[in-house]
């Protein structure tokens, strides 16, 4: 590590090391302004006034973003931008926790979103308490400078195509999750841990064992097994596998949950096999996402992003050996990193069908892969072009194929234009 020189100038009541990028400023310390959870807010405004959630926000230009809520016990927040493996930006060690310091007069300084590129970013925060605990909190929010808007689903290019790019759900659909309702699709900003959660870490593996147990505002480091059913698990990280045991009772819910390690690649599938619903979670650095090999399955309003392994065969969600009652309606699977895949969505291996709605898929060898019958495939969006070999490879005879499209989209998964019908080949 490079030597840093201390500079202290106590009138002003700050410290500042040099030659490198973390700064570390001290202001008078104040009550909070916010009052509730301790989180990631921002205001347009130096004085702080006004301040809102960071978390899911679209913001431009000059904006204060802050550390507040309940910050009893506090002792330092260090902040990192983008990249939590990389250099702190920036370590504050009273109140306000502001992300780009502060002036002598007790005012934030401004951070420029226009210092970043259009789209997603994230802040993420370790927050140190006198108590000898830690939090690491987020915040992932879209910067919009130049965006312009995305054109209305009437004004599409062709007036000879037939169903508009984001037709209204049926009524059996839920409106979706957060604001990625449709006609929006989910994104990291509307799944996963809500920011602002504390979470309790529990290193290794959980094995649940009661009927109807909870699980929520963890951190688990292995996977969790669940072995009783109705198993509830709630804001949580899990960076292992969450699955059910093959006893013949098992089943869970998973909700508002961040499944996958920090960082790598687990070659494994992250959520499956059977009796469960998924809702807002969102899947990192697994090479599989959601596994089908059984009953009683429902994959909403999720988003799955994947990586690879060498010799993997990676798929968002596959059946195998697929059950029945199996549902899989708006979610987001983002497949176009994986170098060796297979399919966003591949049901084979005597599945016996699904539903699968107002999903928006990219990648994968062929995007749609659905071999038997017994399928529904209706209202869904696949990317143009970002499959290796095309866009479908399906037994077509039994499939019910309705209103899907090709599209386009940008950086944050919002569609910008319909290509054409997505008609279904075999």
């Amino acid at each position: 590590m490079k030597s840093r020189t201390l500079l202290l100038a106590a009138a002003m009541g700050f410290v500042t090391l040099t030659g490198g990028t973390l700064v570390t400023v001290m202001h008078m310390a104040n009550a909070a302004a916010v009052e509730g959870p301790l989180g990631l807010y921002y205001s347009t405004a130096p004085d702080r006034s006004g301040l809102v959630p960071l978390n899911r926000a679209t913001v431009r230009g000059d904006i204060y973003v802050s550390v507040d809520g309940d910050v009893t016990g506090v002792t330092s927040v260090t902040f990192w931008q983008d990249n939590p493996l990389g250099s702190p930006v920036r370590s504050e060690v009273t109140y306000p926790y502001d992300f780009a310091g502060g002036a002598a007069d007790g005012s934030a300084s401004a951070w420029s979103t226009n210092t970043v590129q259009d789209g997603e970013h994230v802040i993420l925060i370790q927050v140190d308490k006198a108590d000898g605990t830690q939090q690491n909190l987020f915040a992932r929010f879209a910067v919009a400078n130049t965006v312009t808007p995305s054109p209305s689903p009437s004004a599409s290019p062709s007036p000879s195509a037939s169903p508009p790019a984001s037709p209204t759900p049926s009524p059996s659909s839920p409106p979706g999750g957060g604001s990625c309702a449709l006609p929006k699709h989910p994104t990291p900003a509307c799944t996963g841990v809500p920011a602002g959660t504390t979470l309790t870490t529990i290193n290794g593996d959980v094995n649940t064992s009661t009927t109807g147990q909870v699980i929520e505002n963890k951190r688990i480091t292995g996977s969790i097994i669940v072995t009783a059913a109705n198993v509830q698990i709630r804001r949580s990280e899990i960076h292992g596998e969450v699955k059910v045991a093959e006893n013949g009772i098992a089943s869970f819910s998973l909700t508002d949950s961040t499944v996958g390690p920090p960082s790598g690649c687990n070659g494994q599938a992250a959520v499956g096999d059977h009796s469960y619903t998924a809702t807002r979670v969102r899947i990192r650095n697994f090479s599989d996402g959601f596994r089908n090999s059984g009953n009683n399955i429902l994959i909403q309003d999720s988003y799955v992003h994947l990586c690879s392994v060498p010799g993997g065969h990676g798929d968002g969600i596959q059946g195998y050996l697929g059950g029945a009652n199996v549902v899989v309606r708006h979610n987001t699977i983002d497949q176009r990193d994986q170098e060796e895949a297979t399919s966003p969505v591949f049901w084979a291996d005597e599945s016996l069908g699904s539903v699968l709605e107002n999903n928006l898929l990219m990648g994968g060898g062929y995007t749609v892969r659905l071999y038997g019958s017994g399928y529904t495939f209706r209202g869904n969006k696949v990317v143009n072009g970002a499959w290796a070999f095309g866009a479908v490879d399906s037994d077509c005879p039994g499939i019910s194929w309705a209103d899907n499209h090709l599209v386009t989209i940008d950086a944050n998964y919002t569609i910008t234009s319909t290509v054409g019908v997505l008609n279904c080949a075999g």
